[in-house]
């Protein structure tokens, strides 16, 4: 599944690298996500204000969650129980306040939400679903760290001085975060210690981009 700016999902055919559904899912959809059993797939929507819920069966949308800001980015735990969506309290504030919606995926409804100094962008678990990441969100540029049981900020780990994070990843085994900063030198990605939430080295100038993944 892949998200499309233009307001839908387009399901893609790995067999045949084909479109095989357009899901029409509202204004600027801006990330997707499926869950661990393949049975879902949700799509945040950011002028729109909302998140769909996708049949990943019949790729049709079954439900609109309505987040009452501007979502950004998804991530699911482990157990596809719970969908974590990153906000902006109004896009025209630029990196206004915001924070990150807590969603009961058997429900579809926010059950909580963590309110955060600037609104995130990109969300990453780590493995065993215990901590989250969000790209931006702090007083700085940086990436917040979060206790995804309890909804406290841990650490914020700095990264730019000009642009913030807009996408993090996390390595299979946890140990390691990556960020992205699109506007730093050209494109730099910054590599993060897990267990101590320190950066410990910069990939530079690898061109301007959006998403990443490990």
């Amino acid at each position: 599944y892949a998200a499309d700016l233009s307001g839908s999902v387009k399901a893609i055919d790995l067999a045949t690298g084909t479109v095989a559904a357009t899901i029409p899912t509202g204004s600027e959809t801006t990330d997707v996500v499926l869950n661990p059993s393949d049975t879902e797939a949700f799509a945040a929507s950011s002028v729109a204000g909302t998140v769909s819920v996708i049949d990943a069966g019949t790729n049709t949308v079954a439900d609109t969650i309505d987040i009452g800001a501007n979502p950004m980015g998804l991530a699911i735990n482990p157990t596809g129980t719970t969908l974590y969506v990153s906000y902006i309290n109004g896009l025209t504030n630029g990196n206004g306040t915001g924070g990150i919606a807590v969603i009961d995926t058997a429900t579809d409804t926010v059950t909580s939400t963590i309110a955060l100094p600037s609104g995130p962008a990109g969300l990453a678990l780590s493995p065993d679903g215990a901590t989250l990441y969000a790209a931006g969100g702090g007083t700085d540029f940086a990436i917040t760290v979060i206790d995804a049981s309890t909804g406290t900020v841990t650490a914020s780990i700095p990264t730019d001085q000009y642009d913030p994070p807009i996408s993090v990843a996390v390595s299979p085994d946890g140990s390691t975060v990556y960020a992205e900063n699109y506007n730093a030198g050209g494109g730099t990605v910054l590599v993060i210690n897990a267990a101590t939430d320190t950066v410990t080295d910069t990939i530079p100038s690898i061109g301007w981009f959006g998403q990443i993944g490990a």
